[in-house]
């Protein structure tokens, strides 16, 4: 990744991109927060593959490896792969930088407990 710090400033708007599974990429061109595409969109996706109730993963949109594209910027707060990036690259047809930012890390405590609901 890019050893390049970052400020809130540097990431204004954008949209989310989730990344399940290491290679389900779920994403929309629309300047929405994580927390607002994880309860319209994705949860339902996470808790139908897993079996479990979407009412019990709705307050979790950290549990999941997830970054932001804001013009042709990748922030990411876990490792991409290369083939990771280009899959992320073809899927949002874009040449994006891969730039590391910490505010994209999952949470660890969410993590956690998204693990116990899936037993």
């Amino acid at each position: 990744m890019t050893a390049r710090s970052t400020t809130r400033e540097d990431i204004e708007g954008g949209f989310p991109l989730y990344i399940l599974d290491d290679d389900t990429l779920v994403f929309v061109e629309d300047d929405m927060s994580h927390s607002e595409f994880w309860e319209s969109t994705v949860a339902a996706l996470v808790a139908k593959e897993h079996g479990i109730p979407v009412t019990a993963i709705l307050n979790l949109p950290y549990c999941q490896r997830r970054a932001r594209i804001v013009g042709n910027r990748l922030y990411c707060g876990e490792d991409v792969s290369a083939i990771l990036l280009q899959s992320i690259r073809a899927a949002t047809r874009r040449k994006l930088q891969l730039v590391y930012d910490e505010h994209e890390q999952r949470c660890p405590l969410s993590v956690a407990e998204f693990k116990t609901l899936c037993g």
